[in-house]
């Protein structure tokens, strides 16, 4: 891999991690068409360390919360009634993606990445959005018990390159009743325990040739890449979920499924 790619790679990992067509997805298919000579298992880890620069610009850009439910943690008595909820509600929230990414890791289970796999996966993101916009009341306010088991259901999924997490819990949040711009804060502030996890599962199975497929020149640009790229998306598109809809996205993912399929 070259600099320029690493940095084009970690500018696609933080632009994608918020449009809903799948970070992971998006990754897979440009790694593919770079004709990477690298393992795929070794890619998904460079992936992880992408993500992990995501990771540190959601924390500065919900660093208020993050300190706020610190203090459910350590100091409990300091916190509020309604960070003690929101804490659960991430909890119950995270716990769906968090189990089945443990048995995935406990099985050695790879993620497929081949293109048919990922078209599949792009057009069930599709079929989600458009369903989840048609159905969409936005009558709801809050997060509450019901949306935030439906969201962590709807996330697993995301676990599989191509199905968008930030799509996925957008669109979970719409079937709930949540509004459109409620739902994406939420999907957003989810993806640090998330992503944390993920980062830790990357550092704690590095292959033993990881440092000579990836030197730290190579490693460092995608991650500082990706970091600016998410740290700019991230604001850019919770301001702008309240006005547009989730169906632009769902027809790009259907075009895209369909290049790959014909690209075979």
């Amino acid at each position: 891999m070259t600099f320029f790619e690493a940095i084009f790679l970690g500018f696609l990992q933080g632009a994608t991690e918020f449009l809903p067509v799948s970070s992971s997805g998006q990754l897979a298919v440009a790694e593919h068409f770079l004709n990477l000579k690298i393992a795929p298992a070794t890619l998904q880890i460079f992936d992880v360390f992408l993500h992990s620069a995501t990771l540190a610009a959601l924390i500065f850009i919900f660093r208020t919360e993050v300190l706020n439910l610190t203090k459910v943690v350590f100091a409990p008595k300091k916190s509020t009634a309604a960070d003690r909820k929101f804490f659960l509600q991430i909890a119950i929230a995270v716990a769906p993606a968090l189990f089945l990414g443990a048995i995935f890791a406990a099985t050695n289970f790879e993620m497929p990445r081949e293109t048919n796999s990922l078209a599949a996966a792009f057009l069930f993101s599709a079929t989600l959005f458009f369903a989840s916009e048609f159905f969409a009341r936005g009558n709801l306010k809050k997060v509450n018990l019901r949306a935030a088991i439906l969201i962590g259901v709807l996330q697993s999924f995301a676990l599989f390159p191509g199905v968008s997490r930030s799509g996925s819990c957008v669109s979970a949040g719409l079937f709930a009743g949540l509004s459109r711009e409620n739902a994406a804060r939420f999907a957003f502030f989810l993806a640090i325990p998330v992503i944390a996890a993920a980062t830790g599962w990357g550092i704690l199975n590095l292959p033993e040739n990881f440092a000579a497929v990836f030197p730290m020149k190579i490693l460092f640009a995608g991650i500082i890449s990706s970091f600016f790229s998410s740290l700019f998306f991230a604001q850019f598109l919770l301001k702008i979920f309240r006005r547009i809809s989730l169906r632009p996205f769902a027809i790009f993912l259907i075009f895209e499924a369909g290049f790959l399929l014909l690209k075979n």
